[in-house]
């Protein structure tokens, strides 16, 4: 479970304006991070922050975030402390870095949404979903809501080899 982000109407429209309108752009090195934590923490749900250099750049990095769940609810759940998130914004703007997005883990699941994953979605921001077992990384989703009301759609992601290249 993703909490929710009280946002100001000027920041949501800023953060729905997103790489490529409606697909997932990210880094080798930062998706490389996501399943590298996903594996490592099975079979326990993983949780991070995707974060961009700004509005119409890919996601360069992947923060891990302790999974304040424990036990058996960590392997199907999730909740990140809103406090600590707090301030590790702060600290990700202080470095030039904007929230692009959530990710978390399926241990033994598909890459889809639950309910509580839908009820606590920003729209605009972009929410990753592997599914991880034994064996390691099986799948990865993009979900996105395009406003407060309905369901998420999934996007395409696509890695950002080219943008790499172009530094």
């Amino acid at each position: 479970m993703i909490f929710s982000v009280p946002l100001k109407r000027a920041e949501m429209s800023k953060r729905t304006s997103a790489v490529g309108a409606g697909e997932c752009l990210i880094t080798p090195e930062a998706l490389s991070g996501v399943f590298k934590h996903a594996a490592s923490v099975y079979p326990f749900e993983m949780c991070g922050v995707l974060l961009r250099k700004g509005v119409g750049s890919p996601v360069t990095e992947y923060r891990r975030m302790d999974n304040c769940e424990s036990g058996a609810a960590a392997m199907k759940s999730f909740t990140i402390d809103p406090l600590l998130f707090f301030r590790r914004e702060r600290e990700w703007a202080d470095e030039g870095l904007e929230v692009a997005g959530f990710c978390h883990s399926r241990p033994d699941a598909g890459a889809v949404t639950s309910s509580s994953d839908v009820a606590s979605m920003v729209p605009g921001l972009q929410y990753m979903i592997v599914s991880v077992s034994a064996e390691g990384i099986n799948e990865v989703r993009v979900w996105q809501k395009k406003s407060a009301v309905g369901e998420p759609v999934g996007i395409p992601v696509k890695v950002a080899d080219d943008f790499i290249n172009s530094i």
